[in-house]
């Protein structure tokens, strides 16, 4: 029970329409892990408050997102606790979508990914290293700012980018990125 005495959402749908765009979450208390799945668009909220899975951002430590093709906007803004994400199929990640997930040390991007969008990566405090895939299209303002430790930063060809912002990387060490 959370502190207004409300059960905790342990499943449900975190898409816009689900007949259309199917999109389930579980969480697992004993693994401390939530599994989103399904293959449609996540919802995109105005603020981390209104996430389904608010009641329990603070202990999720793997969060696996499986052939999910948009990551909504704020949806695990602030869990600190994640330590693993798997991205299988994502294409965009929303504004804010992993904001201030200070425990993530190393992320790979699904190859699929096209848009990162702004501020989806900021202030990673842990973070250290970064492969961006070859399909990247779009990288959005302060995408990756404030990530102080991150030290190596992989393009695995970036033909296909077509909007970068020149602050996607600000306040970290530019000479590092390859």
């Amino acid at each position: 029970i959370d502190f207004c005495g409300r059960l905790p959402i342990t499943n449900g749908i975190c898409s816009t329409n689900a007949n259309k765009d199917s999109c389930s979450f579980i969480y697992n208390h004993k693994l401390y892990s939530l599994t989103i799945s399904g293959n449609g668009n996540m919802i995109d909220w105005e603020k981390q408050s209104d996430v389904l899975w608010n009641s329990k951002i603070s202990v999720i430590q793997t969060l696996t997102i499986d052939s999910i093709k948009n990551i909504g906007s704020y949806a695990f803004n602030g869990a600190s606790g994640i330590k693993t994400v798997t991205l299988k199929e994502t294409v965009t990640i929303g504004t804010n979508a992993f904001a201030e997930c200070t425990g993530i040390t190393s992320l790979t991007l699904s190859e699929n990914t096209q848009t990162i969008n702004q501020q989806a990566f900021y202030h990673l405090s842990s973070l250290t290293t970064v492969i961006i895939p070859s399909n990247i299209k779009t990288i959005g303002l302060q995408a990756f700012a404030t990530c102080e430790k991150l030290a190596n930063v992989t393009f695995h060809g970036s033909k296909q980018l077509e909007t970068y912002s020149s602050d996607a990387f600000n306040g970290i060490l530019t000479d590092y990125i390859e």
